[in-house]
C-alpha cells in the first residue's frame, strides 16, 4: 500500500496529546514527517496531496534543540549547544506550567557540547504527569542534525528526515524547489512534535507544502489529525 493511500485525515483540529489518542483509536499512528513530505512534495499533483496541503497536521516526528546561538549575541545568555548532564526543557510551559522534557539520558554523546546541532526522532515514549510530559527514546534511534538552523528560515533537505538544514545563499539559489523547506523555530530550547503547516503567510515562498514548522506551545495549539493505517 502506498503512503499516499495510507494517510487518512480525520477532519478535526485537536491538541497534540489528543491527536495521539485519536490515531490509536483508529488502529493507526500519526504520520512521520518524511511520510507527509513524500506525499506533499513527491506526489504533490495528486488529489489527496492537494486536500492535505490545505491544512496543518501533527506528526509523531520530533525536533529537540538547544537555545539558538543567537541568544548569546542578542540576550547575553547561554545558548547554541546541549550541556552534558542537563535535560532539555522546552521554553514554553503547558497547562499549569507543565514542562515538556527530553531527558539527558537519551542524548547521543556526539550532540553534547557541539554548536549548531538539533535532534530528530520518531514515535518516542510519551509519559504524561501533572507536572511534566517526558519524551524519551533510545539513543540509537536519535538522528543528530548538524548545521541545524539557528533562526527560522529556508534550508536544504539532505536526508530522509525531511528536515531543512543550513545552507549558503549560493547553495539555496542553486537548489531544486523539491530540496527546499522552511523551518519555523523560536530562539529558545525546544522539545516539539513537528507540524506540517499551511500557514503560507509566514513566508513569501508561496507553497504551504514546503513548510515545516516546529514552534509554539504544544499544549495550547490545535492542529489537524491524520493517521497512518496499520499494515
Amino acid at each position: 500500500m502506498e503512503i499516499a493511500q495510507k494517510i487518512v485525515p480525520v477532519g478535526k483540529d485537536v491538541l497534540f496529546l489528543d491527536a495521539i489518542s485519536i490515531a490509536r483509536d483508529n488502529k493507526g499512528r500519526l504520520p512521520h514527517n518524511f511520510e507527509l513530505d513524500n506525499l506533499l512534495m513527491l506526489n504533490r499533483d495528486s488529489q489527496h496531496a492537494e486536500s492535505l496541503a490545505q491544512k496543518s497536521f501533527w506528526t509523531d516526528s520530533w525536533l529537540v534543540y538547544p537555545s539558538s546561538s543567537s541568544v548569546k549575541k542578542t540576550y547575553g545568555k547561554e545558548g547554541g549547544s546541549f550541556k552534558k548532564g542537563e535535560d532539555v526543557v522546552d521554553e514554553y510551559r503547558g497547562k499549569g506550567e507543565r514542562k515538556w522534557i527530553f531527558p539527558c539520558s537519551c542524548m547521543p554523546s556526539e550532540a553534547i557540547g557541539t554548536e549548531g546541532v538539533g535532534l530528530y526522532f520518531e514515535s518516542p515514549k510519551i509519559e504524561v504527569s501533572e507536572k511534566a510530559v517526558t519524551i524519551s527514546i533510545d539513543q540509537s534511534k536519535v538522528v543528530v542534525l548538524h548545521n541545524f538552523l539557528q533562526n527560522e528560515g529556508f534550508g536544504i533537505i539532505r536526508d530522509r528526515t525531511g528536515i531543512p538544514l543550513g545552507a549558503t545563499e549560493s547553495e539555496l539559489s542553486r537548489a531544486s524547489p523539491l530540496q527546499l523547506r522552511f523551518l519555523a523555530r523560536n530562539l529558545w530550547a525546544g522539545v516539539k512534535p513537528i507540524v506540517r503547516s499551511s500557514m503560507v503567510s509566514w513566508t513569501n515562498f508561496g507553497d504551504a507544502r514546503n513548510i515545516v514548522i516546529a514552534n509554539g506551545r504544544t499544549e495550547d495549539i490545535t492542529m489537524g489529525v491524520a493517521y497512518v493505517q496499520s499494515a
